[in-house]
């Protein structure tokens, strides 16, 4: 019963003021490609940890349509990195350190390829300036991509319904009860 549910944080390491440690900042992304049967537009989700707690979590329409699935994912990664960015920022404002590089998590082995700089194409230019900013990131040492399982990729629930015992899975890294 969502009535009983709440926002859980349970951070991975205790941290006090005389311990000088980094943060770690993570984040997931995924989407799904032309979800919405009217403008064909596709779905985004990402979630931002901090110390392993989802700190943001987001659900919303893409701006444009995608061309590739591949197009999709890399428009709902580089919203993630977004995200991470600003988190950093909060943190870093208070006196706080990040540990670098942050890491985003895809399922989407040819959006995770295409940011590593492992492939490129004439079919991918139109994504240049997303996958250049990624690509930026990770040569300054802020950013890592890599791929994750969608099983184990909770943005999942994000983008579409979920049968129920996965929804249940993924619900238990976000909520109580």
């Amino acid at each position: 019963d969502t009535k009983d549910r709440g926002w859980y944080l349970r951070p991975e390491r205790k941290w006090d003021d005389k311990t000088r440690i980094k943060l770690r900042i993570y984040g997931k992304s995924d989407a799904n490609m032309s979800s919405d049967p009217e403008s064909k537009k596709s779905i985004s989700g990402t979630t931002v940890y901090l110390e392993g707690t989802p700190v943001m979590a987001r659900s919303g329409s893409q701006e444009k349509v995608s061309l590739s699935i591949c197009e999709s994912e890399t428009h709902a990664g580089v919203g993630c990195v977004q995200d991470m960015l600003y988190v950093k920022k909060v943190i870093e404002s208070v006196g706080l350190e990040i540990e670098l590089p942050m890491v985003l998590y895809m399922d989407n082995q040819a959006a995770v390829d295409l940011a590593n700089g492992w492939s490129i194409a004439g079919r991918t230019r139109h994504m240049d300036t997303p996958i250049w900013f990624i690509r930026e990131l990770k040569e300054q040492g802020v950013l890592r991509i890599e791929w994750i399982s969608g099983e184990e990729n909770e943005s999942d629930m994000f983008t579409k319904n979920l049968p129920h015992k996965l929804f249940e899975k993924h619900m238990r890294n976000y909520c109580t009860g």
